[in-house]
């Protein structure tokens, strides 16, 4: 077959020698006498034995008659066969049936002729299986055993008849598309010129060129695939260039739109400070009209900022603020209810009631102490509105741990039983964080004081008179979300903690003339105070509320009936 190939395709290659099995097939195949001819007719006697078998056998092929069959003097009931990998003795069995002996040998016969049609008609391809050894282990390889598995069926033979023909064979359209990168010469569009000029460009030789394809030996791919390997890589290098150009460019656009849109936040920042100060400025003023009265001066340096006095709403006509200046007390806007609504326990409340009354808290909380999330803001609300109730006769309870962080809570019940709890003050609102030891983590909810002077942990509708009835009814009672309740208290070491900070200051300068600010006496001035939840879900579009009180804010159009739409926004820290 590989002489035929290069005939048709018009190449001159050197004539391969191989072993013709040709003569090894006549001697079983061959029709009047073969072996398996001869076993035919020596079954069809009466008085057939083997030995008078493998006497007609010798009698046809031995004495030197065929190449491949030779007679076994020591044995007379055997016989050797020549094969191309070596010789075989074959033994016949003294006491095999005759018929049987021609059944098998008849479909013996009629099975290989069937199986050698088929192949001669189709291209088959063959997968071969070898045995690493005989015993049948693992990780055992014997090489006398698999070498001549190899030379049996022919695989040592053929590799050598493929290594020294031309084992690469590719058409002329498959091998300018797979190494056209290697030839510079791009004169012809004909696929043969194309593929001479690249086989001469990378300087191969004994290769040769057919009809229709291009004959390679077996060490040609190793060279060509070297030489593309160049190309890969430069083509690798240029898109990692290009992607590095490329995503450099999206980064400068990306961080021109970043400073863009920094300074248009810090404009829009300062702005709203800017407007929140003149607020201030302004209902200070009013407050210094009132007969009698004036403002202390006040040190710059103290960093002092005079909060304005909270205002009867004109939303509606019953609710009022007015700050009474008593540490731990404090009064706020009240709300119209009915009849049904007050005769429901005082000890629970629904979610809504709930997010009203603490948004109307911190409207004025937020007033009088600044942002929630300052931890000096959260400080000074402890001191003024706090302490009275936390400490009892100088001390805090065991499970009160002050102003510690949420990261700190973890470590400290990082090691506790489950249920082990503490309560610390909260990094992002007026109120505490209830933290404990869950199965899984540590978890913590957030408890805050109503306008009522009563707590509660949010998500639940129940309230509580103080800290300690609310802690005590949850050892016995199971908190949403989680199916326990607390244990014992993770006991705090207070000669770690900042004690003085908690402390309200006593016969200090600044603080004499802050509680004068604090309690500068008011008149009923019509505003617009309107709780976050208002802000959070309006009635209308929330810019157009907002914008059109900037004019009147920055002409100084306000005057004693004007109504003010005060939005909380908290001052920025420069």
């Amino acid at each position: 077959m590989e002489m035929a190939e290069y005939e048709s395709e018009g190449i001159m290659a050197e004539t391969l020698t191989f072993t013709d099995n040709q003569s090894f097939l006549e001697l079983f195949m061959a029709k009047r006498v073969g072996i398996l001819s001869l076993l035919d007719d020596e079954s069809r006697l009466p008085k057939a034995t083997d030995q008078t078998f493998v006497e007609k056998l010798n009698y046809h092929f031995g004495s030197n008659k065929h190449e491949c069959y030779s007679i076994n003097r020591n044995n007379k009931y055997s016989f050797t066969i020549h094969h191309y990998a070596g010789k075989l003795q074959h033994r016949t069995a003294a006491e095999k049936d005759a018929r049987n002996r021609l059944t098998v040998g008849a479909q013996y016969r009629n099975s290989l002729q069937i199986l050698m049609d088929r192949m001669c008609a189709s291209h088959p391809v063959f997968m071969r299986c070898l045995k690493p050894n005989q015993q049948k282990q693992a990780h055992l390889f014997d090489d006398a055993f698999v070498r001549a598995q190899l030379r049996y069926c022919g695989m040592l033979e053929t590799t050598r008849i493929r290594k020294e023909g031309y084992s690469v064979r590719l058409s002329f359209d498959e091998f300018v598309q797979k190494y056209g990168l290697l030839s510079k010469n791009h004169s012809s569009d004909l696929s043969s010129i194309k593929c001479r000029h690249i086989l001469e460009e990378t300087n191969l030789t004994n290769w040769q060129l057919g009809k229709t394809k291009v004959f390679l030996k077996y060490y040609h791919p190793e060279h060509l695939e070297k030489l593309m390997n160049k190309y890969r890589q430069a083509a690798l290098l240029i898109q990692r260039r290009f992607r590095g150009h490329i995503a450099r460019k999206q980064f400068k656009k990306l961080k021109t739109i970043f400073i863009t849109s920094k300074n248009e936040v810090n404009q829009f920042c300062t702005h709203i400070e800017n407007l929140n100060s003149q607020l201030v400025r302004t209902l200070t003023q009013l407050n210094d009209k009132l007969p009698g009265k004036t403002v202390p001066a006040i040190n710059p340096e103290d960093g002092l900022r005079p909060r304005p006095p909270a205002r009867e709403s004109s939303l509606n006509s019953s609710s009022h603020v007015s700050n009474t200046g008593t540490p731990g007390k404090y009064s706020l806007p009240t709300t119209k209810v009915s009849s049904s609504t007050t005769t429901n326990s005082t000890n629970t409340l629904t979610s809504n009631q709930l997010m009203v009354d603490y948004d109307s808290l911190l409207s004025y909380l937020t007033l009088k102490y600044g942002s929630p999330g300052e931890r000096e803001s959260c400080l000074r609300w402890f001191r003024d509105t706090q302490y009275p109730y936390v400490c009892q006769k100088g001390t805090f309870p065991s499970w009160f741990h002050g102003n510690i962080t949420r990261h700190r809570a973890e470590e400290l019940l990082a090691k506790q039983s489950i249920g082990c709890f503490l309560v610390r003050l909260s990094e992002s609102r007026f109120g505490f964080s209830l933290s404990f030891r869950a199965e899984d983590r540590c978890r913590h909810y957030m408890i805050n004081q109503l306008k009522n002077l009563k707590y509660n942990v949010i998500g639940e509708a129940k309230v509580h008179k103080s800290l300690d009835e609310l802690i005590e009814y949850y050892r016995t009672h199971e908190l949403s979300n989680w199916n326990g309740r607390l244990t014992e208290p993770c006991k705090a070491d207070w000669s770690q903690y900042d004690h003085e900070s908690l402390t309200p200051i006593q016969n200090s300068v600044k603080n004499q003339a802050y509680h004068h600010i604090k309690n500068i006496s008011t008149r009923p001035h019509t505003t617009s105070t309107l709780p976050i939840s208002y802000y959070a879900n309006p009635p209308f579009p929330y810019s157009s509320k907002l914008y059109t009180t900037r004019p009147m804010m920055m002409n100084n159009s306000l005057n004693n009936t004007t109504k003010l739409p005060i939005a909380i926004v908290p001052p920025f820290t420069k």
